[in-house]
């Protein structure tokens, strides 16, 4: 879902001063952590993975969403996945794919 050239592109993005990131990019971030820490669960305790994907979760901002749906798609999609990984409840992807369907 995530080539390594994209989630490079989300770090220079992040880390690279002249270029303005916005709460997406974080919550891109945030969520392709979290999805990677589902791989290593040796490495990652419980909580960070938790705090890993709230954190995605909470970045994610409606305005740019609407700006650039692919982006918001993949992000939606990739927050569903990491949800199913970690068999955890949360509104957050039902309201998001609400949002794509009503946009």
């Amino acid at each position: 879902m995530w080539r390594h050239s994209q989630a490079d592109e989300i770090l220079d993005r992040l880390y690279d001063p002249k270029i303005d990131h916005d709460s997406m990019t974080i919550a891109e971030c945030f969520i392709v952590a979290a999805m990677g820490a589902h791989y290593d669960l040796e490495c990652f305790p419980d909580i960070v993975r938790k705090a890993l994907y709230v954190s995605g979760t909470m970045h994610f901002d409606e305005k740019i969403a609407k700006l650039d749906y692919l982006r918001t798609m993949r992000l939606l999609l990739s927050i569903v996945l990491c949800n199913i990984g970690k068999a955890h409840e949360c509104q957050v992807p039902p309201a998001g794919l609400q949002i794509v369907e009503q946009g």
